[in-house]
């Protein structure tokens, strides 16, 4: 039996979000096979129209390519987060502090610790220029 055109589309954001989620051929075709404890049927398609469904997961992405910085920001924390989340679920510290780190550095928390240190810096230096040029430092 032929997949309606809304089970199609649905079957290519499903490949898409597995591809998002750093899913390859296998994983994609694993899904499609069903699981009976999680109550998915099976997709009954061959290996040719999985890579048709990868083909259309790629003209979707490009579709919804982001422009906007904001968006863009916002779909990588996102992605981020469930990372963190599986990191987690998976007992994997190291990779869950790897991921927390990675979305602390997308956000620029380290910048503004960096920013704080410079203009420390900064502040050192002139003071250093005034008792060099004998002036008193400034408080």
């Amino acid at each position: 039996m032929k997949a309606t055109r809304a089970e199609v589309s649905q079957r290519v954001e499903t490949v898409l979000k597995i591809r998002l989620l750093g899913g390859d051929f296998d994983d994609i075709r694993q899904y499609a096979a069903g699981d009976a404890t999680e109550a998915r049927a099976p997709w009954d398609v061959s290996e040719r129209q999985l890579w048709r469904y990868i083909a259309a997961s790629d003209k979707l992405l490009e579709q919804r390519d982001e422009c906007d910085r904001k968006r863009l920001l916002r779909r990588h924390l996102a992605q981020r987060r469930t990372l963190y989340a599986r990191a987690v679920e998976a007992g994997d510290w190291r990779a869950a502090l790897s991921v927390l780190k990675d979305e602390a550095d997308l956000q620029g928390l380290y910048g503004i610790e960096l920013n704080d240190r410079i203009a420390a810096l900064e502040t050192g230096i002139e003071a250093l220029r005034g008792t060099r040029n004998g002036t008193a430092p400034k408080a």
